[in-house]
């Protein structure tokens, strides 16, 4: 239900965040490889890329080699860009950029991967911190805060001073997806802390309770998010355009809005993630007490309680 919201708001904001006449920059085809069904962070992609003037060949889901091979070889293509979330489509991601490397007018088009950026956070990054850095889980939470608060501010700055290169988009957008990744590490760290505590107060464990929590927030988070972005564009009075973005491919359709209705937008999307991050840090900060020391003592306890029932 929350990614069919969310592509029908995509459908509303659309129009409305174009800068330039769609496709003077050339084509950028994109679409997620064969076996991942995924689409949402690619048709985010698609969106931003479409309104920096270049024209968005999508693939697609779940999209072959040969797709990507043929679309590749199409005149004017700057750009193909690769989505897998999976783990498991990891090898067609691989295998569709080796593809893609073969071809004779490689040197004509660049290839752009992405989608698996929370994935490699919660491989490398989060190991990284914990094993390299010797950071506590508590620290570790404080980092992915502050990285997604950062990469809010960079996309508001950005946004505000009219960037239309997509490169240095993508820098505060990592930021964000990342600490995302290193976030759902961290919540299934405390949440096991949680069930040690649980068997320490309430002599019973209730994983599967506890473990369900992350799965509600999750649903809830994007059911709010969804409210919130209604209750701004109908605020705003963004209304979606009539007629076919194929057809009117050469319309500037952001001409007619309001630039104090984009820039409006634009903070919506910005600072209220940050005003909920921070305050939830705070929230964080004044109740969290199962600190690594605290985990110890529980587990201690734990094992002595174990060792008297022997």
């Amino acid at each position: 239900i929350a990614a069919k919201a969310m592509k029908k708001g995509v459908e509303v904001l659309k129009p409305h965040l174009a800068t330039g006449a769609a496709g003077a920059l050339g084509k950028v085809v994109i679409g997620t490889v064969a076996g991942d069904l995924h689409d949402i962070g690619k048709n985010l992609v698609a969106m931003m890329i479409e309104s920096a003037g270049f024209e968005v060949i999508d693939l697609g889901v779940d999209v072959p080699v040969e797709k990507f091979v043929a679309a590749a070889e199409g005149e004017g293509v700057k750009i193909v860009a690769c989505s897998a979330l999976l783990t498991t489509t990891m090898p067609a991601l691989q295998a569709t950029v080796a593809t893609l490397n073969g071809l004779a007018n490689r040197a004509s088009f660049k290839v752009m991967v992405g989608g698996g950026t929370q994935i490699l956070a919660m491989m490398i990054l989060y190991p990284f911190l914990r094993g390299v850095l010797k950071l506590n889980n508590i620290r570790i939470f404080y980092v992915s805060i502050f990285m997604s608060i950062i990469g809010y501010v960079a996309l508001l700055v950005l946004a505000t001073i009219g960037v239309s290169n997509i490169v240095p988009l993508l820098v505060p957008g990592v930021l964000v997806m990342a600490s995302a990744g290193v976030n759902n590490v961290i919540i299934t760290v405390f949440l096991a802390n949680t069930v040690d505590y649980g068997e320490l107060k309430n002599n019973r464990r209730d994983e599967s309770v506890i473990f369900s929590m992350q799965t509600f927030v999750v649903k809830l988070a994007s059911g709010i998010s969804a409210f919130v972005a209604s209750i701004a564009l109908s605020v705003l009075n963004f209304k979606q355009a009539g007629g076919s973005c194929i057809a009117d491919s050469g319309i500037d359709f952001a001409a007619g809005v309001p630039a104090s209705s984009k820039m409006a937008l634009r903070m919506v999307m910005t600072l209220v993630p940050i005003f909920v991050l921070a305050a939830g840090l705070l929230l964080f900060r004044s109740r969290f007490t199962l600190t690594d020391s605290k985990i110890a003592e529980i587990s201690e306890k734990l094992s002595e309680k174990k060792s008297a029932r022997e």
